[in-house]
């Protein structure tokens, strides 16, 4: 699904919109789908040719978890890597334990909102949150207990895709990015106190800001999708500026980039949606330029990328863009990684969603609508197309490492399992098989037998 929903898509009718918010279909795209779906899908069976590879993609499944359409979007990840889904049409956090193999749905019933919450983030203080996207207030996870539990409720009716992914900042308060909202929404997790930033800066329109990029030093970021400005929130102060584009005129409603990520030399790089051009924000400076070669006027390029094993790529990937982008963070030049091979599709949409750099040294693409799995060698710069997962839209929400054991795990969207993937040296609980999927339920001790009671 697109990280947003239905409301990216500006050509959108009422009747899409329903078709998004009440079924079973891709957030965008669903009418051609169903006018050439048969077509489609012979041509994606005949163009997908899973790679041979030493990686072995698996699944956790658990029929009383992964039912349903549109679970989970996003979730947070502790220092124990335990990982807890994050609730969107789903009633119940899914929780993930990679060391023992298994998952399962914890805490209370929430509503029936859909979209309910879109990412989640460790508040480092033993309780893992769920952002507010039509929710009606911000979720909390004891990751001890299991027990979740509201903050802030009521302050949110009827909203929609108000703010758009969070960080943690440096002063312990979680700070959610606008999208639809006009202001920036704060959560002091030691007094669970709601409040709302910069409101007197904040336009009011649709679409504003995608992200919630911490810097170095401190600052948060929200990159432009619809506004023609790049947010910066500072947690030290509790205030918000807004910085603008050096050397071009960054117009309203353009769709311009979809998310970014912070490289090790302390820039951001956005990665382009409908804009032809990657975004770069020098986060010491305050400066944002345009950088690289056009990459033509396709929408919905990229969505989400990856820091490479050294630190001097970031790679983004193809949403409904034909290859792979690479930057170049040294040079600020940009190039293509597996244009022309077949298991790009280039004419499906919506085929990966971030992705994880495992410890193998490749990069490992989250499958969206794509039969497969994109992996990416960073040393030959090449790609390989692992599994053969089927033609089910908006698969998977997310790819989350487990560093103890080496494993990705993606979280479902539409999909009825947790997909693994388990490079060669990883150590995955239960063993991996390939193309197999592994009872998950949790192993709850036996209650003692009635004749051995006093």
């Amino acid at each position: 699904m697109r990280a947003a929903g239905a409301h990216e898509n500006e050509n959108c009718t009422f009747e899409d919109s329903a078709r998004v918010a009440n079924a079973n279909s891709s957030a965008r795209g669903a009418s051609w789908r169903a006018a050439h779906r048969a077509e489609f899908a012979q041509s994606v069976a005949e163009a997908h040719e899973a790679t041979a590879s030493a990686t072995v993609i698996d699944f956790l499944v658990n029929d009383d978890a992964l039912l349903g359409p549109r679970k989970w979007l996003g979730a947070a990840v502790t220092s124990t890597g335990d990982i807890y889904g994050v609730p969107s049409h789903a009633r119940k956090v899914l929780h993930v334990d990679p060391r023992n193999g298994t998952m399962e749905l914890i805490g209370s019933e929430l509503t029936m909102t859909h979209f309910k919450f879109l990412r989640g983030v460790d508040g480092k203080n033993g309780h893992c949150y769920g952002l507010p996207a039509w929710g009606e207030g911000v979720l909390k996870i004891d990751v001890e207990t299991g027990e979740t539990s509201m903050i802030g409720v009521g302050l949110y009716k009827q909203m929609k895709w108000q703010w758009h992914g969070g960080s943690l900042g440096s002063d312990g308060a979680l700070y959610a990015v606008p999208c639809n909202a006009s202001s920036v929404l704060r959560v002091c997790t030691k007094t669970e106190q709601v409040s709302f930033i910069g409101e007197d800066v904040i336009p009011k329109m649709r679409n504003k800001w995608y992200g919630g990029i911490k810097a170095p030093d401190g600052s948060i970021y929200g990159v432009p999708y619809c506004a023609d400005s790049i947010i910066r929130i500072v947690p030290e102060t509790q205030s918000v500026e807004l910085l603008e584009l050096k050397g071009a005129k960054l117009e309203r409603d353009t769709y311009a980039w979809h998310g970014g990520i912070l490289a090790p030399n302390g820039c951001i790089y956005c990665f382009p949606s409908h804009h032809e051009r990657v975004m770069k924000i020098d986060t010491a400076t305050r400066e944002c330029t345009l950088i690289g070669r056009s990459l033509g006027e396709k929408r919905y390029k990229f969505g989400g990328g990856c820091v490479g094993p050294n630190g001097d790529a970031v790679y983004a990937f193809p949403s409904d863009y034909h290859a792979v982008l690479k930057i170049d963070t040294t040079t600020d030049e940009v190039s293509l990684v597996g244009e022309g091979l077949p298991g790009m599709l280039p004419d499906l949409l919506n085929k990966w969603q971030n992705g994880v750099l495992a410890p193998d040294g490749y990069i490992y693409g989250v499958p969206c609508d794509a039969p497969s799995v994109l992996q990416i060698d960073p040393r030959a710069d090449s790609c390989n197309f692992l599994g053969s997962l089927g033609d089910l839209p908006d698969k998977y929400q997310g790819g989350f490492l487990d560093k103890d054991s080496g494993v990705v795990y993606c979280v479902p969207e539409n999909a009825e399992n947790v997909l693994r993937i388990c490079p060669p040296g990883s150590t995955p609980n239960p063993p991996a098989r390939d193309g197999a999927a592994h009872d998950a339920k949790p192993r709850r001790a036996s209650p003692p037998d009635a004749s051995d009671d006093p």
